[in-house]
């Protein structure tokens, strides 16, 4: 029984340090960037390319994220009906409140947490969908990379805000 349980042991720490030593390879550093005018002349080119002006006016989207989170958004109303798994949620996510839009029967605590999970849902899948368009949002930096090939790219710094801020692309 000992022997065994040492055998365990010593393969379970020998995963965990296969599992550091590939995270550490493969992690890749962030390119150095330089702000500044050219980096949000870039971002405008990249706001134009992509006609932010129809995204701007566009009143509804509908999209599933990963085949799980569905989503109905009313851009006029600030509305977003969220739906996962048997849960319903009509969401107003500039003021994180809700209700719940099926029929279930649901403490205060577990209303609370549907409307908290729905608006992490809906702050992480619509980033993926309208991401460049985020560009210029209050707490991003804009710079201009490097890239391997020699030519530059932009570099979108999202500083606060949303879940995880801090995050680069």
């Amino acid at each position: 029984m000992k022997k065994t349980l040492r055998i365990v042991s010593i393969i379970f720490l020998s995963l965990i340090v296969i599992l550091f030593v590939v995270f550490l390879v493969l992690n890749e550093k962030l390119p150095e960037g330089q702000q500044g005018p050219e980096a949000d002349i870039m971002a405008e080119q990249m706001m134009a390319a992509l006609n932010k002006e129809a995204w701007d006016t566009t009143k509804r989207v509908s999209w599933t994220f990963k085949g799980i989170h569905h989503y109905e958004w009313d851009r006029l109303e600030h509305v977003v009906k969220v739906q996962w798994d048997e849960h319903e949620v009509l969401l107003r996510p500039d003021t994180k409140t809700g209700i719940i839009a099926n029929n279930e029967t649901l403490t205060d605590q577990e209303t609370e947490d549907l409307i908290s999970m729905a608006w992490d849902f809906f702050n992480n899948d619509s980033f993926w969908l309208y991401a460049p368009f985020k560009a210029f949002d209050p707490g991003t930096e804009r710079s201009i990379v490097t890239l391997e090939d020699g030519r530059k790219g932009l570099k979108v710094t999202y500083t606060t805000g949303g879940t995880t801020p801090g995050d680069s692309y």
